[in-house]
């Protein structure tokens, strides 16, 4: 398994969706059935995560890409963007790494509906990969499940190979 540094930062929204933690807190929004029936409150077949993986060279910084090349050995981070892009507030999550593994498990936070996470790991690459990152977050209980994919691809380009042609003077 690679060497790697994780960090995790709350998006700007996420810290005043903390703030506004303090505050009183006000009635879920009710949704209108679209068949005309009673309207019902927001369930987690409502829910809704957009993750985004990209990768780069520079520490701790989120990159533009998901998919770059470099020399063997190199350190890239990875970055974990999610959006809870849906009406409930999610407040458990887990985060894996098809190649590196358990990125975050069983993390406690109140995901409110518009904000998100952000979290960097840096891993020394020594060979080519696509690897796909899988987000999931929950409320306690059954059924307030929502899952969410990305990938990104690390290429790794062969070493150089230099041929030495021996020197012919010809008289």
């Amino acid at each position: 398994m690679p060497r790697r540094r994780c960090a995790i930062a709350l998006s700007a929204l996420a810290a005043i969706a903390l703030l506004a933690l303090l505050a009183p807190k006000a009635p879920q929004p009710v949704l209108a059935d679209s068949t005309g029936g009673a309207a019902r409150h927001p369930a987690a077949e409502d829910a809704t995560l957009i993750l985004t993986k990209t990768v780069g060279i520079e520490p701790g910084v989120c990159s533009a890409t998901d998919a770059i090349t470099v020399a063997g050995g190199t350190e890239v981070t990875y970055c974990y963007q999610v959006l809870n892009a849906g009406p409930i507030t999610l407040g458990m999550h887990d985060l894996v790494d098809s190649e590196l593994g358990d990125i975050v498990d069983e993390l406690e936070y109140p995901m409110a509906p518009g904000t998100g996470l952000t979290i960097t790991v840096a891993a020394a690459i020594t060979r080519s990969t696509t690897n796909t990152a899988t987000w999931t977050a929950y409320n306690p209980g059954p059924g307030d499940t929502v899952i969410a994919e990305d990938t990104a691809t690390v290429t790794v380009m062969d070493a150089v190979r230099r041929l030495y042609m021996p020197a012919i003077r010809v008289p």
